[in-house]
């Protein structure tokens, strides 16, 4: 048999046949031999293992997307669980009290990467009237919150704000213009975030998009409807894969530096705790109000920027006391020295009888308010002095979780001083770690 490699003019039939019939043959057994080209295997998607605690207002609630929230809708797998504590009107000012008390804290893991998502600030701007600057709101809040997250050992990423529509729940072209100057902070990140997750650069929920008068995407052009949550939840899936891959370990954590306040002298009151849980004060003696009445002065001056509470529990309240405060001395005399103070009124000398139950306020060493309709203390109950950025406040709480402000103070000056005292240690009054922190 004459097998050709070409095909010669005036080859026979039979030859071209034969060579034909050969060079099938070569194929079906190079093809059966499985030398053929192999299709490539595609490179698996890492599986995450990491826990995330969403932190915010409204939008990282869910609300008007009915049950829809953008970080439920990540879909990134069964080892990433996500803790949303996001709270309907909250401001980033009060999500920094909760960061600071360890509420967010369930969603650190031990053993992997915990993430944490700040989105909020935009209640901030809307309840100041256009008066809080995105400077004030970006150090006073954004920035501590950091800071305290890395502390507890989260990662953090620090989303920007989205738009809101003109007018709507009396949004004013000042409050606009501190969301912009405020994102661009965001984007410079001087407050060091693991990531900036840009929801206002999106491209249909953000500003380029003009989307607030979309009501498939923007409920009432401030909330987003369950379509705009949606389309928000790729976004945050993005910013969680990649602080996961990039930080495949537990992030390092222990206490802020400078959180926990330590008194710096006693007198006829009892230190318990440590650095890492904060400290407690109680009273150890009888020794009626006055200048030798139980107390811990701190001796750490407070700076103006400075963030955080002092919290007593109350005692049974038959008589007054104890007094927790806030003063520019650094000498403290009585009670009449403090410039900002709560206490509980039982009437004592005379003050404030009849007794009404509710936390005193304390102004420039005089009673000055009242307030046991508003909230009747029982044993058991907080009573806090909070300063955030943009005020000093007196709150009230029965259960530490939820807290009703009594009393806003002005005038808030620098610097400060922590007080707390109790005629009683029958009264078993205990300060519950004054804790307070300094934008950097």
């Amino acid at each position: 048999m004459t097998v050709l490699t070409t095909i010669p003019n005036g080859a026979s039939n039979k030859d071209i046949r034969e060579t034909l019939n050969s060079v099938l043959a070569r194929i079906l057994a190079l093809e059966a031999g499985g030398s053929s080209t192999p299709t490539p295997t595609p490179t698996p998607t890492p599986v995450l293992t990491v826990s995330v605690a969403g932190i915010g207002d409204s939008v990282m609630a869910g609300e008007k997307a009915d049950g829809h929230t953008a970080i439920g809708g990540m879909s990134l797998g069964s080892g990433v669980t996500v803790l949303n504590t996001g709270v309907s009107g909250e401001p980033l000012t009060t999500s920094l009290d909760r960061v600071y008390w360890g509420s967010v804290a369930a969603a650190r893991s031990t053993t992997t990467t915990a993430i944490a998502i700040v989105q909020g600030g935009t209640n901030d701007l809307a309840d100041n009237g256009g008066s809080l600057s995105a400077d004030r709101l970006y150090a006073g809040a954004t920035t501590p919150v950091v800071a305290a997250l890395k502390a507890q050992g989260f990662y953090v990423i620090v989303a920007t704000l989205l738009p809101r529509k003109a007018g709507v729940f009396g949004w004013s072209a000042a409050q606009e213009a501190q969301r912009l100057s405020y994102n661009g902070k965001v984007r410079a990140n001087g407050a060091g975030a693991d990531y900036v997750m840009d929801l206002a650069g999106h491209a249909t929920m953000g500003d380029a998009a003009d989307p607030t008068s979309n009501m498939a995407l923007y409920a009432d052009g401030v909330h987003p409807t369950a379509a705009g949550q949606d389309a928000l939840a790729p976004t945050y899936a993005a910013a969680v894969r990649a602080v996961a891959q990039a930080h495949p370990t537990l992030r390092p954590y222990g206490v802020e530096a400078g959180n926990n306040l330590r008194f710096g002298s006693l007198a006829n009151m009892a230190e318990t705790g440590d650095a890492a849980t904060g400290w407690t004060y109680s009273a150890t003696a009888d020794t009626g109000y006055g200048p030798t009445a139980g107390r811990g002065l701190g001796a750490v001056s407070l700076a103006a920027g400075a963030v955080g509470w002092i919290e007593m529990v109350a005692p049974a309240v038959a008589a007054t006391g104890p007094i927790l405060g806030l003063q520019t001395s650094a000498t403290f005399a009585n009670y009449d020295t403090i410039n900002f103070g709560v206490y509980i009124d039982g009437g004592y000398n005379g003050e404030g009888a009849p007794f009404d139950g509710g936390p005193t306020i304390l102004s420039a060493g005089a009673p000055t308010t009242r307030n046991g309709a508003a909230f009747a203390i029982t044993a058991g109950d907080k009573l806090r002095l909070r300063r955030a950025e943009t005020g000093m406040y007196a709150e009230a709480s029965h259960d530490g979780a939820i807290w009703t402000r009594v009393h806003s103070f002005a005038g808030v000056g620098s610097p400060l001083y922590a007080v707390a005292m109790s005629p009683s240690s029958a009264a078993t009054a205990r300060v519950l770690k004054p804790r307070f922190a300094v934008p950097a």
